[in-house]
């Protein structure tokens, strides 16, 4: 169960920096 918790939260984190990096690309492109 906690590793479950802690892959859930790495994967959490993974999807927030895919779109922050996503914003970042987004406005340098504007």
């Amino acid at each position: 169960p906690a590793n479950a918790l802690k892959v859930a939260k790495i994967a959490e984190e993974s999807e927030r920096n895919q779109l922050m990096y996503m914003a970042q690309m987004l406005e340098g492109n504007a």
